[in-house]
This record gives C-alpha cells, sequence and structure tokens, in this order.
C-alpha cells in the first residue's frame, strides 16, 4: 500500500513539473524534449501526456505533435486569480499613473513559494521596453518585486528558498546565502528594493511592498526598463513614486506599517 501510494505522488510530482515546464515554453514542446528536460523514460512521459490530454488541461498539434497547456488550466487560473480581484483593482489605477509618469513598464507581483507571479502590468509604449507577460514567474532572488517579497518573508522560508539553490540568470545575479541575506536585510531597512541586471541583461527595475491589515506582505509594485534609463537622479525619483504608490494601494486595502523584523527575518511582534 505505501508503494502504490509513493508511486501515485511521484505521478502527481511528475505531471506537476511537466506543467511548469509547459508554462515556460507557450509555443509548446514534444513528447522527446518533455522526457528529457523531466529526465524520464519516454513511456512514463507519454503516460501523463496522455492522462493530462484526457482531461483537457492539454493540447496537442496536429501538424508537429507539440504538447501545450490547454484552456482548461487558464479556467483554473482564472478562478485562482478572481481571489486577488481587489488588489489589482486597487493598484490598477496607480500602475497607470506610474507607467504614464516614468513612460516605463509597471508591475503588480505576488509571492509564490520562491518565485513570484506577475498579475498585472501596465507596458511603456517606448520602442525599447521590458514586458512582462500577465501570469508569468520569475525566481524571487533575481527580480526586483522577488526580494522586495522575500525580504518580508519568515525566516524558515527564507532558509528554504537558499536551501532550493539561488540560480544565475545573469552574471550580476545574487547566487550566495551571504549576499542575498545582507541584500534582504537592506531592504527590510530601506522599503526598496533594486534590480540591476539580475535577471535580464541591461533591463532594471525597482520595487516597493504592499501589506495586509496585519503588517504581513502581501505584494509589490514595479517599474521596469532598460538600465540605460533606470540610473542616478531618476531612479531616485521614480523610488519616491513607488513609495506614494505602494501606500496608496495599502490604505485601499485598510493595510499598515509591515510588522516588525529583525536581523534574519524574524519578527520581533504585531505591528504598531
Amino acid at each position: 500500500m505505501r508503494t502504490r501510494r509513493k508511486n501515485t505522488l511521484q505521478s502527481l510530482e511528475h505531471a506537476v513539473a511537466l506543467l511548469e515546464l509547459l508554462r515556460d515554453h507557450p509555443a509548446g514542446l514534444g513528447l522527446t524534449e518533455l522526457a528529457r528536460r523531466l529526465r524520464l523514460t519516454k513511456p512514463s512521459t507519454f503516460r501523463i501526456l496522455n492522462t493530462l490530454l484526457e482531461c483537457r488541461y492539454l493540447t496537442r498539434s496536429d501538424t508537429d505533435g507539440r504538447y501545450a497547456l490547454g484552456v482548461r488550466l487558464w479556467r483554473l487560473g482564472c478562478a485562482a486569480v478572481e481571489r486577488e480581484a481587489s488588489l489589482r483593482e486597487a493598484a490598477a489605477p496607480v500602475l497607470r499613473r506610474l507607467a504614464e509618469q516614468t513612460h516605463e513598464t509597471s508591475n503588480l507581483s505576488i509571492y509564490d513559494h520562491g518565485r513570484i507571479v506577475y498579475i498585472d502590468s501596465v507596458e511603456s509604449q517606448q520602442s525599447l521596453r521590458f514586458a512582462a507577460r500577465i501570469g508569468e514567474s520569475a525566481p524571487a532572488h533575481a527580480v526586483a518585486t522577488g526580494k522586495a517579497l522575500l525580504a518580508f518573508q519568515p525566516p524558515e522560508e527564507i532558509e528554504r528558498v537558499i536551501r532550493a539553490g539561488l540560480e544565475a540568470l545573469t552574471p550580476k545575479t545574487i547566487v550566495t546565502a551571504a549576499d542575498l541575506m545582507r541584500e534582504l536585510a537592506a531592504i527590510r531597512a530601506s522599503g526598496v528594493s533594486r534590480n540591476l541586471g539580475e535577471s535580464h541583461p541591461g533591463v532594471g527595475a525597482i520595487a516597493v511592498p504592499i501589506f495586509r491589515p496585519d503588517g504581513r506582505v502581501l505584494a509589490a509594485i514595479s517599474v521596469a526598463g532598460p538600465l540605460i534609463r533606470l540610473s542616478g537622479p531618476r531612479m531616485r525619483t521614480y523610488e519616491g513614486l513607488l513609495r506614494e504608490g505602494a501606500a496608496e494601494v495599502t490604505r485601499r486595502l485598510g493595510g499598515g506599517r509591515p510588522a516588525p523584523v529583525a536581523a534574519g527575518g524574524a519578527r520581533r511582534g504585531p505591528p504598531r
């Protein structure tokens, strides 16, 4: 019985890993490539694919045989995001204003187990710009909103993220525990997070967190664009605009100041 349960859990884990892999490849992947990336045999991968196809969570192209995420998953995602509807509604005018004031892309992100998910965005109208798809995710340690959110997570969650490994997306990505802990401590002290080419070469961002009524972190807003436009006085100006915007969204949601956080991320008590 235990063996059967273990096999069932492994199959479920493999299915989730497959869905997350296809999330990052909107054009789809074939059986051979999926098996290689998942480090599974082709027969095992095919069984998972066939089950997900029958459940209509995947589609398969008749022309090249590639598998891609299905519309039924989109419906599930919409149901999950619906919980964040009040957050998006409160942040929408702030995102629009930030995009107009800075002429850069503004984003709204939430935290999800070591990653961030973009749940809203207002794209810059400039030809050279940063664009994030709603629903797209990124490692928290490598992006501005991610570090802003990670800084206010419980110590055990920060430790879990570090144990899982800090992937280097560019030569500037933070990849050591000591460097990340120093960065998060600085963010807790200043209330502002920066990404200086850590997720994409030449792309930067500034982010500020938004807090719940109980002082826990809820989300983060950011301004992102080419680093050549995010430097010096301009960055300090955008930082002020983000602080004002985050405070406005926090007030609209009935939020308050963050709960005090000690070195290493340990909270010292309830917010005042």
